[in-house]
């Protein structure tokens, strides 16, 4: 059975999906690597191992430089626009630079380990398929924010649709009021 198809046997019976863990992501993510890459158990074994590595290094450069991003989203703090001043500004452009640096360091560091095991076609796909995940992660993104504003939106049509209900009950016993005991 694949892994697909037991999440989807995991599913609850509302057919919520449980939160895989980043080291679950990964391990799809070697694997789907591997498949695409056709490469055979024992240069996957090596792969799965060096990716796994690269994989660690990138992630810590992007938690030195961006921690923001792997923290927890306070839900019960109403988000509030902050005013950078230049300096934040100025620092924040600085760490985009540093990280584009390391991470480039990173990449031609594992370029070489990675051509040992595999050819540079297969190391385009590779990099390749990090865009192709970034695209994706931002359009989930962007769904699940659509997704909560409908919601919003749907409580705000219930909540002005019920108060117009209740302003129609009252204004419909006015009249009732009005015609059962006249002036």
């Amino acid at each position: 059975m694949d892994a697909s198809a037991q999440q989807k046997r995991e599913q609850g019976k509302k057919g919520e999906r449980k939160q895989m863990t980043p080291e679950q992501m990964l391990e799809r993510k070697t694997a789907r690597l591997a498949n695409e890459l056709a490469l055979d158990d024992a240069k996957t074994a090596d792969f799965t191992k060096l990716y796994k590595q690269y994989n660690d290094e990138m992630t810590a450069v992007m938690k030195k430089y961006q921690p923001e991003r792997f923290q927890k989203p306070d839900t019960t703090a109403r988000r509030e626009h902050k005013v950078k001043t230049d300096a934040e500004v100025e620092k924040q452009i600085l760490d985009r630079f540093a990280m584009s640096k390391a991470t480039l360091d990173i990449r031609e560091k594992y370029y070489k380990k990675f051509r040992t095991i595999l050819s540079p076609k297969q190391i385009a796909k590779i990099y390749e398929s990090e865009q192709g995940d970034r695209g994706r992660m931002q359009k989930e993104r962007g769904r699940a924010l659509r997704r909560r504003l409908a919601r919003r939106r749907d409580w705000r049509r219930e909540a002005w649709s019920h108060s117009r209900d209740v302003a129609d009950a009252e204004r419909d016993m006015t009249d009732v009021r009005r015609w059962l005991w006249p002036k």
